[in-house]
């Protein structure tokens, strides 16, 4: 049977105490993070007027009854 170490020396101890502190900071950080969207209000606001969104040229040139334009380099 191994005897018990008198004690544990304190460099372990303040490395341990240390870890503890910081994944105790990433924890909370995380936490806030996630929770951050609930408690933040936000107002949704739609766009002004009506967008044309009809494709009129590519490459410079226009397209017109459905031909597909064909752009070489």
């Amino acid at each position: 049977m191994r005897p018990y170490p008198k004690a544990i020396p304190i460099k372990e101890m303040s490395m341990d105490r240390y870890i503890k502190i910081i994944l105790t900071i990433i924890a909370v950080l995380l936490t806030l993070h996630l929770l951050g969207p609930f408690f933040a209000a936000r107002t949704a606001k739609a766009g002004s007027g009506i967008m044309d969104v009809n494709i009129v040229k590519v490459d410079g040139r226009y397209i017109s009854r459905g031909i597909p334009v064909i752009v070489i380099k």
